[in-house]
């Protein structure tokens, strides 16, 4: 029995279906309190600010988890272009939530 479009095909298939999944980020401790959440390299995603509003949830979800909110450090991005990736990354520390 042959397959029609060769004996590679279900091996692609899985390939590419492997592509699409989203990869969750990984946040990262950096000391004194504050964490990092890098850049998830993945070439021709999203957009840098696609990436930044992601990052900035799952930071958002990290600090909420813990009973804190939120508090950035430092952002950084670069579009995609000739040979370069799309790339975010946010430094944060999540800080107590007072009444006002």
């Amino acid at each position: 029995m042959s397959m029609p479009w060769g004996m590679g095909f279900p091996l692609c298939l899985v390939l590419v279906s492997g592509c699409a999944t989203t990869h969750p980020f990984q946040i990262v401790p950096t000391g004194h309190g504050t964490f990092i959440i890098p850049s998830r390299d993945l070439m021709g995603a999203s957009s840098s600010s696609t990436e930044k509003a992601q990052a900035y949830d799952a930071a958002s979800a990290y600090c909420t988890k813990r009973g804190e909110a939120i508090e950035t450090v430092l952002t950084s991005a670069n579009e995609a272009g000739f040979s370069e990736i799309a790339a975010a990354e946010i430094e944060f520390r999540c800080v107590k939530v007072t009444a006002r």
